[in-house]
């Protein structure tokens, strides 16, 4: 059963995988590759994105989840900066 973006079970809440997706795409739109920007820059705009969505989802649990986006979003920036 899902309500305001979370799957809700029996003992625990989780995150829906669309919210995931979506915050996937988000992510994706800003950290394109081969634009020329500063990392510095990037970073400055996908923080608050990153902080409200922790904050709105850290009811649930996503420790191990948050340990995978947060490799993934770190690989996507290495990626960036080898670009430049």
């Amino acid at each position: 059963m899902g309500f305001l973006g979370f799957t809700i079970y029996k003992k625990y809440l989780s995150v829906n995988p669309k919210r995931i997706k979506r915050f996937k795409n988000k992510i994706r739109r800003k950290t394109v590759r081969g634009t020329g920007r500063k990392m510095e820059d990037i970073i400055k705009e996908i923080n608050p994105i990153l902080r409200g969505w922790m904050n709105y989802y850290k009811v649930a649990n996503i420790k191990s989840l948050i340990s995978d986006l947060m490799g993934w979003i770190r690989r996507r920036l290495r990626m960036i900066k080898l670009r430049q």
